[in-house]
């Protein structure tokens, strides 16, 4: 175990720790498990980027087409919205508001709890073959998010206390109508996440000289890397329900701190020695991902599983210099193109896909 002690300019003093059990069962098996507590402080972007401000529509509930209850009408007044007028608010000739983001000097670290549970295991029956899996579950508190100014006023019109953060975060114009949402990075949300990571390896010696360069031998190695998530739930405000976006895309699952995670995910890799000589082909798959609840109604439906294939290579000329070459999506595997802002300006999710194609790369490296 460890136990980790901090003080942060920022944040103040802060400590963590952690616990790990390794158990050797048998010299064939392993258990492992390990538990620990986390923080990760924010960073100076977080902290201090520049504030800004972008034009939003917006749905009032206090404009008295809307019909507000009681409950709704005494809010917005404590708002800053006129007790005489209330009966008669209509919407702004602006029909929106400013919404006002950046950086946040007064945010608190995350928190984080983490659990971890597997074994490794490397059967004499079946030599050079050694597998581990695993299964994690991360409880994430008081994550840094970027809340929509519509989700705050959601939020503090659905609790209906002017003491909250979200409600906190909304200002009026001397009419009555929302100027402003101030809506900066803030330690509201939630997140919890659990799976299961599988690694293989197996190895084989001693091939025969048709596989290898004359007079070298050769090996091969073979990977197998899987991972799947089951579970990844995020909570941005109390007031609104938790969101699994395991396995999904689009809306709250393609949106701010949020990115579409497939619910299983795979590395093969072969890696063929001999002599100076190392070849590794590898095949990359990414499993399907399914439109979340809250997707747009334009959107493409469930999409499928994608693979890539690509070649690495090293030749070592002397002790101190090396080749080294390669071709990535070797098949020029096309990425999804998605009906919606993915990535930045595009339409493709850089972080999942290759946008790239085929390409190449050729290198030297030496030492002195």
């Amino acid at each position: 175990g460890a136990v980790r002690f901090a003080d942060y300019s920022t944040i103040s003093q802060v400590t963590t720790w952690s616990g790990m059990m390794d158990m050797d069962v048998n010299e064939q098996f392993k258990i492992r498990a390990g538990y620990s507590r986390a923080i990760r402080a924010p960073n100076l972007d977080e902290l201090l980027a520049p504030v800004s401000a972008g034009f939003r529509p917006v749905t009032d509930p206090c404009v008295a087409a809307n019909n507000p209850d009681q409950a709704t009408r005494d809010l917005c007044v404590q708002q800053g919205l006129p007790a005489n007028i209330i009966d008669t608010l209509v919407e702004s000739p602006r029909s929106g508001y400013d919404l006002i983001s950046g950086g946040n000097p007064n945010l608190d670290e995350e928190e984080a709890t983490t659990l971890t549970v597997g074994f490794v295991w490397a059967p004499k029956i079946v030599e050079g073959l050694t597998m581990s899996l695993d299964y994690y579950e991360i409880q994430l508190d008081d994550a840094i998010a970027q809340v929509d100014g519509q989700l705050l006023l959601n939020d503090c019109f659905a609790t209906q206390n002017i003491n909250t953060t979200s409600c906190q975060a909304i200002r009026r114009d001397p009419n009555g109508n929302l100027s402003e949402v101030i809506a900066p990075l803030l330690n509201l949300a939630d997140r919890n996440v659990d799976g299961m990571d599988l690694s293989v390896a197996y190895g084989f010696d001693d091939l025969p000289d048709w596989m290898s360069l004359p007079g070298q031998g050769a090996t091969v190695d073979l990977q197998l890397f899987s991972s799947w998530q089951f579970t990844n739930e995020t909570q941005v405000l109390p007031s609104l329900p938790a969101i699994d976006c395991a396995g999904k895309y689009s809306g709250t699952c393609s949106s701010g701190p949020v990115r579409p995670t497939p619910g299983f995910r795979s590395l093969l890799r072969a890696s063929w020695q001999s002599g100076p000589l190392r070849l590794s082909p590898e095949l990359n798959y990414i499993g399907e991902l399914k439109l979340s609840a809250d997707s747009g109604p334009n959107q493409r439906g469930t999409q499928s599983g994608w693979a890539i294939w690509n070649l690495n290579g090293n030749w070592d000329f002397t002790d101190n210099t090396a080749v080294f070459f390669g071709i990535n999506n070797i098949t020029d595997k096309q990425p999804p193109i998605w009906a919606f802002q993915a990535a930045g300006d595009l339409n493709v999710n850089v972080n999942l896909y290759d946008p790239i194609g085929r390409n190449f790369f050729l290198g030297v490296k030496t030492g002195f």
